[in-house]
């Protein structure tokens, strides 16, 4: 089993899987810091955005409601937030 970008990026071994053991893996580490300062230089410069948010009502509860609108297709280019200390 390969472990994925996401946990080797770190440049750290880790175990997961139940306990199964990966190693460090340094190339996966240098393309991360490369992807980083990237990444900031283009967020910075604004060539490369992100969505903008839709915060919903309803703490967790309204997740629920957020869900059935992204399956209805009422929702696009949007990231919906929701606020934990408004769940009731």
């Amino acid at each position: 089993m390969q472990a994925t970008l996401g946990y080797t990026v770190t440049g750290e071994a880790f175990k997961f899987f139940g306990g199964m053991e990966f190693p460090a893996k340094p190339q996966d580490f240098e393309f991360g810091k490369t992807f980083w300062e990237l990444a900031t230089k283009l967020l910075a410069s604004q060539q490369l955005t992100v969505h903008p948010t839709k915060v919903g009502s309803g703490g967790l509860q309204g997740v629920l409601k957020g869900l059935d609108e992204l399956r209805e297709g009422k929702v696009s280019g949007v990231k919906l937030v929701y606020k934990i200390d408004e769940t009731a």
